[in-house]
């Protein structure tokens, strides 16, 4: 274990090789644990060695880079696995924009590719160092963090720059988020580019900035330190619909909450090997579900939490802003499926299905229901399967609607039996 862990941090970040002396100096410092359950749900390790970079579209597909096996591993948001790809170079920074397009850095290079899943790719940028991190805004320009360059490259999907921003205020950035409430970009800058622990010498810490999507400097927040709301390396971050801000820790294995402001809300996670605990995790992400998703490296797995980890339990907390129809899971899908969504206001609600030739399939009327997330199971509404007639359906695609009063949303889902 301390030989992986020596190799895969220093492998990627060099600045940050010293880790595994202070694990063995002082192990108390990883032995830190958030009082009370930390929402874990579960883990995915099939398919995965070293994960690192982590993302996931909009019909629930999670796509992670694998750098060690130089593959691009997909899952659905159920923990399914669903394959991967031999990304042909040395994947790292990662993003998926709302059409599904993905972009893979090839860090051997120092290229961004667009990229699919029937074995092609292509170059559209290639004049980086070290891009770490990638995330795409509302407006599908794509942003690209380069820790080396010491700064954030801002292009559309043919690599066309369009800005670069950052170099003046930034030492050795790693993680970049999208803040879709409030359309701010946020940075991580790592704060590992100081030899020794205290990192704050020079004024180098571990922080977040927030940008506009200009890239001017509208803010930062975080300082050096071991205390709740404190932070040591950070390596990547995510932004929930509310606009708060979920920082992973690195060294630590924890995650420091913060709200829109900056200021701090409440953290969970913990060091370790076992499901729910965390080893050299790398990126995070949120679903549509709210549940966060985190990348370990070293245990070579994803751990997901639900909405409450850290003990964001108050039901207002996760009230939706706006209604929406959310994939299905699992999916593709052989003995039934989940078909979640959300609700804004007290909505009357219909769900039909068809088939590819625009069939009714089957109808659920639900009736009247009260705002709120209808996600998890036993909430969102499940389909067996069957038709109107109580008849199995035969394999193939099929779309679910949702209709509400004012608007009408559709997805595909895929059944197999």
């Amino acid at each position: 274990m301390k030989k992986i862990f020596t190799f895969s941090i220093s492998y990627f970040f060099p600045a940050v090789c010293w880790l595994l002396i202070i694990w063995v100096s002082t192990p108390d410092l990883f032995a830190q644990q958030t009082a009370g359950n930390n929402g874990f749900l579960f883990r995915i390790s099939e398919g995965l060695k070293s994960p690192v970079r982590i993302a996931l579209d909009d019909d629930g597909v999670v796509y992670v880079t694998d750098a060690f096996r130089k593959e691009i591993v997909k899952f659905d948001t159920s923990g399914q696995f669903l394959g991967t790809v031999n990304s042909g170079g040395f994947p790292l920074a990662l993003a998926v924009n709302d059409d599904k397009q993905l972009v893979v850095s090839d860090n051997k290079v120092g290229a961004i590719k667009k990229f699919d899943f029937n074995g092609g790719d292509s170059e559209i940028y290639t004049n980086c160092t070290y891009p770490s991190d990638a995330v795409f805004d509302g407006d599908n320009k794509l942003y690209v963090v380069d820790s080396k360059q010491k700064q954030v490259i801002v292009m559309d999907l043919s690599g066309n720059v369009i800005r670069t921003f950052g170099s003046d205020v930034m030492a050795y950035p790693t993680g970049i988020a999208y803040d879709r409430k409030n359309a701010r970009i946020l940075v991580a800058e790592h704060g590992g580019t100081v030899s020794g622990l205290d990192a704050t010498e020079n004024g180098i810490t571990a922080k977040v900035l927030v940008f506009d999507t200009k890239g001017n400097l509208l803010n930062t927040f975080g300082e050096f330190g071991f205390e709740d709301g404190q932070l040591t390396r950070i390596q990547g971050l995510a932004v929930d619909n509310r606009g708060r801000v979920y920082v992973l820790d690195n060294l630590l294995g924890t995650v420091n909450i913060f709200d829109e402001n900056g200021s701090f809300i409440t953290k969970f996670g913990e060091f370790g090997t076992e499901p729910g605990q965390l080893s050299a995790p790398m990126d995070i992400a949120i679903d549509s579900r709210n549940r966060i998703w985190i990348t370990s490296m070293n245990n070579g797995s994803i751990d997901v939490f639900s909405a409450k980890a850290g003990g964001l339990d108050d039901p207002n907390e996760n009230l939706p802003v706006s209604s929406d129809l959310l994939q299905n899971y699992p999916n593709p899908f052989r003995e039934g499926t989940w078909i979640p969504f959300i609700l804004a206001v007290d909505e009357e609600v219909t769900i039909k299905i068809y088939n590819l030739k625009g069939t009714i399939v089957r109808t659920f009327n639900p009736g009247l229901l009260k705002k709120g997330n209808y996600t998890d199971n036993g909430r969102a509404l499940f389909w067996d399967g069957n038709s109107d007639d109580g008849q199995p359906v035969g394999n193939g695609i099929y779309f679910y609607e949702l209709k509400l009063k004012d608007s009408r949303k559709v997805r595909r889902m895929i059944f197999l039996k």
